[in-house]
């Protein structure tokens, strides 16, 4: 979807609200085309309700099935694309996702983690080498040309494997009428199961439940890293695997077969901010067990189907981020991080501040902040995160939960340090509600040192002994008054600090 803003980028330059009458009119041109900027993110962001991510961990047949990609590190089923049997021997080829993947690290069969010897057959559990070589595992990346399987061309392998060759494990038989070498299946990453039926009397003990349900363990999709100067944004072949969240955020708002495929001309003017949220996301994060991990990350698989405005948050939730449009119309991106607030905002410029108050209605209220996460320990399905509890608020309100969706986040630690900004954002007895200012507001509106949109304004007001730093919630303009209407919270640096002994909590 085009984005036209045309009289932006004239317009653009540091605020400068007490000068002239001609300044004061672009700074509102500025302000009114930022607003239909994001109004026209907005629109991308409607459609319909998308399948849970749980639905997509199994395989599935389907006749026209939708296309899947899947960042990070993951582990699900995907989509049949054949499935036939033949002289007692079951060949299932699935499709795990759209796109060229970097790795398989492991296959799962009927929940079981399974190891494969140098030519592709099961050897532990045990159970699938009862008779002989009972199952056999093959499978290609997904490469923008990819070789045809030899199983699936001739029908069997026509290597010699010892006693189980007289049973069938030949060249004879096949399947021309199916499959021959332009059958590659190029750019799609896939997996090839054979299973081979055992003996009558250990049928039972080989597949205790009958067909063992196939998972991939994975490292999904390659993603252009512009902090890397080996990564050259033309040349796919130079990009690599990462579970960085801003760049994987990057790819999936950009790919030409991805969510909005937003072109390059509106995310290299803002290539800069992108940079520095990554790098942040690049920092580690101490855990409690003695260990560090990268404070950003994300994980997961989504179908190309998917609207926006339901995938998006399961994105940006888990980093605290926010996409937005700049007045240049460039696309940019900030994750949570507390940043000393460079713009101050005291009485002589406040005009009123009547909606302010300190505390929340009883309605409005939340002191538990529970999460759902994909846990690595669990193959990455979705766990639910110690819960984070405002206690001293919970013995006066009631319990009054609220709930964040942190399922592309593969980290406990991470999830917890996200709840913990909510619980802050959450604070029953903090400062909260509206602040008009004169035009002096618009100095809002100035990105911070790195490029980034302000998130945080401190303002000062004597009367209510007010020095606080505040969470910018939504901005509002009068071009007839001049006058600026900040929804605020009261958020401080506190809600960004990380001691991984006391807010990492029990995963």
């Amino acid at each position: 979807m085009p984005y036209v803003i045309p009289y932006v980028a004239a317009a653009i330059e540091t605020i400068g609200v007490g000068a002239s009458t001609a300044t004061f009119i672009a700074t509102v041109a500025v302000t009114l085309a930022e607003a239909a900027a994001v109004s026209l993110l907005q629109q991308a962001l409607f459609g319909p309700k998308t399948p849970d991510a749980q639905a997509m961990k199994q395989v599935i047949s389907q006749a026209v099935a939708p296309r899947r990609r899947s960042y990070g590190r993951v582990c699900d089923g995907g989509v049949r694309a054949f499935m036939h049997d033949r002289n007692g021997y079951l060949y299932q080829l699935i499709m795990a996702q759209q796109g060229e993947i970097d790795a398989f690290e492991g296959h799962f069969l009927a929940g079981q983690e399974v190891t494969l010897d140098a030519d592709g057959f099961v050897t532990t559990p045990t159970q699938y080498v009862l008779d002989y070589k009972d199952v056999y595992i093959e499978t290609r990346t997904g490469a923008a040309v990819s070789s045809v399987y030899p199983m699936l061309k001739s029908g069997f392998d026509p290597r010699d494997f010892g006693p189980g060759a007289a049973t069938g494990w030949s060249a004879a038989g096949g399947f021309p009428e199916l499959w021959d070498d332009t059958c590659q299946l190029n750019g799609i990453a896939t997996t090839l199961v054979v299973l081979r039926s055992p003996e009558a009397q250990n049928f039972t003990k080989v597949f205790p439940a009958g067909l063992p349900a196939y998972k991939s363990k994975r490292r999904g999709c390659k993603v252009w890293d512009p902090t890397d100067p080996a990564q050259d944004r033309s040349n796919p072949a130079t990009w690599k695997w990462t579970m960085n969240g801003p760049a994987i955020v990057l790819d999936i708002i950009t790919h030409a077969d991805g969510m909005l495929r937003i072109p390059d001309s509106m995310i290299l003017p803002a290539i800069d901010v992108w940079k520095s949220q990554i790098a942040v996301a690049n920092t580690l994060r101490a855990l409690k067990n003695g260990g560090s991990e990268p404070w950003y990350q994300l994980s997961g698989t989504y179908q190309l189907t998917d609207q926006p405005r339901e995938l998006l948050p399961k994105l940006l939730v888990p980093m605290d981020a926010r996409l937005y449009l700049r007045a240049d119309g460039a696309v940019a991106l900030d994750v949570g991080q507390w940043v000393e607030p460079g713009l101050t905002i005291s009485d002589a410029n406040i005009v009123s501040y009547a909606g302010l108050s300190r505390g929340r209605q009883s309605a409005d209220i939340r002191n538990e902040i529970r999460a759902q996460y994909v846990s690595p320990d669990h193959l990455f399905t979705q766990q639910e995160a110690d819960p984070l509890l405002n206690e001293a608020s919970i013995d006066v309100d009631g319990l009054k939960t609220t709930a964040l969706d942190c399922t592309w986040s593969p980290s406990h630690a991470q999830t917890r340090f996200r709840m913990k900004i909510e619980k802050y954002r959450q604070d029953p007895d903090g400062w909260c509600g509206s602040i008009v200012t004169d035009a002096y507001g618009l100095n809002f509106l100035t990105p911070e040192v790195d490029g980034r949109r302000r998130r945080n304004i401190r303002f000062q007001i004597a009367e209510l002994g007010i020095d606080d730093t505040f969470e910018i919630q939504s901005f509002g303009l009068d071009p007839k008054t001049g006058q600026c209407t900040f929804s605020v919270i009261a958020m401080g640096a506190d809600a960004f600090t990380w001691n991984a002994a006391a807010d990492e909590g029990t995963a």
